[in-house]
């Protein structure tokens, strides 16, 4: 199973923003490519959350563990096996050393990053590039949600405000700050996409 670069960008978001302790992610995947993913933060919550991705029952995920050679993840295993969910395949990340690693019962696979979008890189240039790109995405978003006939005023008001702190951005640490918008991008993309799906239904 190969897994899309945001798919990391957005856990090393969470990790940042964190307080320590084990954090396993949910990966939900799109033609074997795990392309999104959430914090499990209790088993019970797995399935409300899965079902914002059109998930069914029947469909695989994966998971992703963050420091499993510092946690102990074995009761959160056994609850998701528990539920009978399809685990595709586990990797086992180490932030500090970015090492990622793909095991499927206790064999280690290959696997290979997917690029969706633009990269950060050190050089001014490109992060100029990436904060015009994140601005033109969100504008596209708003201007969809008030073209629409019934907009919604909550997710609105989330993407102005994604604007609006994006745009005095003036983090010392801007690699950071960039991946953290870049999560919360990805979320409200997730909303928008179900939105849009919902509104073909009617």
């Amino acid at each position: 199973m190969d897994l899309k670069e945001e798919v990391l960008l957005q856990v090393n978001s969470t990790i940042i923003e964190s307080k320590g302790g084990p954090l396993l992610f949910i990966l939900v995947l799109e033609n074997e490519i795990a392309s999104q993913c959430f914090l499990c933060d209790g088993v019970g919550n797995v399935d409300t959350k899965l079902s914002l991705f059109s998930w069914k029952s029947s469909d695989p995920i994966g998971i992703l563990m963050v420091d499993p050679d510092i946690y102990d993840y074995d009761d959160m295993l056994q609850s998701l096996n528990s539920k009978q969910y399809i685990i595709k395949s586990k990797f086992h990340y180490f932030p500090e050393t970015s090492n990622l690693i793909q095991w499927h019962e206790s064999v280690r696979y290959p696997y290979k990053l997917i690029n969706c979008g633009v990269e950060i890189q050190d050089d001014h240039s490109d992060l100029k590039l990436l904060k015009r790109d994140l601005k033109d995405h969100l504008d596209r978003m708003i201007q969809y949600l008030e073209d629409n006939d019934r907009p919604s005023d909550e997710i609105l008001k989330e993407i102005w405000l994604l604007k609006l702190r994006y745009s005095r951005t003036s983090a010392p640490d801007l690699d950071s700050e960039i991946s953290r918008l870049e999560s919360d991008i990805m979320m409200m993309q997730t909303m928008f996409n179900q939105m849009e799906t919902n509104a073909e239904l009617f």
